[in-house]
């Protein structure tokens, strides 16, 4: 009885997901909210691949908006994982903006924001100074301790001005985390 009502479900989930494929916005609408209720963090990847570059489409909007609202905190590591999918390389922007509006937290995870700020383009590395910004904590002293490796190993010669005003601006930020550690620690 109890494999049924799994099975139920994940079709359900299923005929959602394929719902938000539509290019009807009502059907996408009522997909999503129906994915509210019925959905789990297995979604996250299957809403990230319908996303497009056009992020004021209304689609897009939708998608961003329902992304945003997640809370449990399974998501995350299919957030993060989304960060490594090289299929959603182009949309990686996208996923890290979804990130900074995400209620969850990500605070663990400090060392990938500061690699791909490293990394990334001067969008992405905008997007992980303002995710970095507001981390809530607490932080691991050696999450703290690889993030300021990667900044202090890197050649920032190489950067822009502007990216290199925001990769200084993270290094203050993990000062600051190393300075509440150390505070904590006394």
């Amino acid at each position: 009885m109890e494999e049924k009502k799994i099975n139920r479900k994940a079709q359900k989930i299923q005929s959602l997901l394929n719902d938000i494929q539509s290019d009807s916005i009502a059907k996408v609408k009522t997909a999503l909210e129906a994915l509210e209720i019925n959905g789990d963090a297995s979604v996250i990847p299957s809403i990230i691949q319908e996303l497009t570059l056009d992020s004021h489409s209304e689609k897009n909007m939708l998608l961003l908006d329902f992304l945003a609202i997640i809370k449990t905190p399974k998501a995350i590591h299919s957030f993060v994982e989304a960060l490594d999918n090289n299929d959603f390389r182009t949309k990686r922007q996208l996923v890290l903006n979804s990130i900074w509006n995400s209620p969850l937290n990500f605070s663990e995870y400090l060392p990938k924001f500061v690699e791909i700020a490293l990394k990334g383009d001067f969008m992405e590395t905008l997007e992980c100074l303002t995710i970095i910004e507001n981390l809530p904590g607490p932080f691991d002293e050696k999450a703290v301790f690889e993030s300021h490796l990667l900044l202090t190993n890197t050649e920032m010669e190489s950067f822009d001005e502007n990216k290199k005003e925001f990769l200084s601006e993270i290094a203050l930020k993990i000062k600051e985390f190393q300075q509440i550690i150390d505070n904590y620690t006394e």
